[in-house]
């Protein structure tokens, strides 16, 4: 019972749109795994455009310098979501460029 509260006190719930409330989101990770959140960042009748930038923007920070978004989309071809990336990845130096599988 005690391994479980401890992982429980590990548990956070944060807003990728909005990182700075969690502190796992201010982390940087060697790979990043997205089931499902960017189709419905995506899908948002109000303002899909600029919360997709900001999920790539958060997504990018998060990753260590050449990380891996591994990340599954009903929404989305692998081009499309390549596509997504591809200016926040030019707006970064080289090391940072992210990998991305679909």
């Amino acid at each position: 019972m005690e391994i479980i509260k401890q992982l429980i006190s590990l548990l956070q719930v944060g807003d990728i749109l909005n990182p700075s409330g969690c502190s796992l989101l201010r982390r940087r990770y060697g790979v990043c795994l997205d089931k499902g959140t960017y189709d419905a960042v995506s899908l948002d009748p109000e303002g899909a455009g600029p919360k997709r930038a900001a999920y790539v923007r958060s997504v990018s920070d998060l990753l260590e310098d050449g990380g891996l978004l591994l990340i599954t989309s009903c929404n989305w071809t692998r081009e499309e979501l390549k596509g997504h990336f591809a200016e926040r990845e030019a707006q970064t130096t080289p090391s940072r460029i992210m990998r991305i599988m679909c």
